[in-house]
């Protein structure tokens, strides 16, 4: 199956191209995905890889144009086992918006090929490349027992690491957790009591290392969910 959604920016060229598309049928597929390739793509919503002075901290830090949003760190960064700092730079300001009304309509109603399509305008700041969307559940956590939107501090955080079972047995490396890219002070009471009575619709999250995604659309839905006791 192809399909493409060509000019998904004003005045772009950018166009994705659905490649895949599959459902939730065994550990292969745990939950329903699609592969797509974005072509001309902005690239401000990029992964930047960099190291202190001294070169003894590696650290990766996802940007929106020239503003952090969120940033791992630890001094071995490329260890899948060890532990890393978060820090959020809290860099998504409220003038950052893509109206996408539809991805807050029941799951059942909006497919997931079709939603896809609603998103196309974020995929669209994505580089070029390929990516594949998971339709899935996320837990309203950093991974650590911290609320999401808490303000996360330079201590280590176990969602970040991949869990070893030990006799060579590894966990497998799916997003679980999610931390935060906008203020909390951006926080909107009456949106949160709304997705608490209209709790079907989804969020986007990005998937960053270990279990854990950088939540780039649906904070008021996550708090919601957190408030709920819900993922």
């Amino acid at each position: 199956m192809k399909e493409t959604m060509k000019d998904v920016l004003s005045g772009s060229n950018t166009s994705i191209e659905i490649l895949k598309q599959w459902d939730a049928m065994d550990e292969e597929f745990y939950t329903p995905g699609v592969l797509i390739r974005v072509r001309q793509g902005k690239g401000s919503l990029r992964e930047v890889f960099g190291e202190t002075k001294e070169g003894k901290t590696t650290f990766l830090t996802y940007m929106l144009d020239d503003k952090p949003l969120l940033q791992l760190q630890g001094e071995e960064y490329f260890c899948p086992t060890c532990e890393k700092i978060i820090r959020s730079g809290y860099g998504l300001e409220q003038t950052f918006h893509l109206d996408m009304a539809n991805i807050n309509k029941d799951k059942e109603v909006v497919a997931l090929e079709e939603a896809v399509k609603y998103i196309s305008p974020i995929l669209g700041l994505l580089p070029s490349g390929f990516y594949v969307i998971l339709d899935t559940c996320l837990h309203p956590t950093d991974g650590n027992g911290n609320l999401f939107w808490d303000k996360l501090k330079d201590t280590p955080s176990d969602g970040i690491r991949q869990y070893y079972h030990g006799n060579c047995q590894w966990g497998k490396l799916r997003p679980y957790f999610t931390v935060a890219t906008q203020p909390r002070e951006k926080c909107n009471k009456e949106r949160v009591e709304y997705y608490r009575q209209h709790s079907n619709g989804r969020a986007i999250a990005y998937y960053i290392d270990g279990y854990i995604t950088a939540l780039i659309d649906g904070h008021h839905k996550t708090l919601a969910a957190a408030m709920d006791h819900r993922d």
